[in-house]
């Protein structure tokens, strides 16, 4: 499992969000692993990880700027197959 308090580990230049909880910045870094396998993350796989974003307009944007900072690209699953031509790696629970 990885740890947040380690931003190298899987999740290579992720730093825990001060405004997130603990537990949500787990669930980011597990999306910054996610990307690093897939070369993106998709608004599927956020949905997944973290239901609450679906609520919680202040938890999105944190994440949406996470992401954006660490140059990571967010696509919609339909975006992926056209323009990857593969379905996304989803991740294990």
């Amino acid at each position: 499992m990885e740890n947040c308090s380690n931003p190298n580990s899987d999740g290579e230049g992720f730093t825990p969000d001060p405004h997130l909880s603990p537990d949500n910045n787990h669930k980011v870094q597990r999306l910054v692993v996610l990307s690093k396998k897939n070369g993106f993350v998709t608004v599927q796989n956020i949905n997944e990880v973290i239901p609450d974003c679906a609520t919680d307009p202040e938890l999105i944007e944190s994440i949406m700027n996470i992401l954006d900072n660490l140059d990571i690209k967010l696509l919609d699953e339909d975006e992926v197959g056209a323009e990857y031509g593969v379905r996304p790696l989803l991740l294990g629970h």
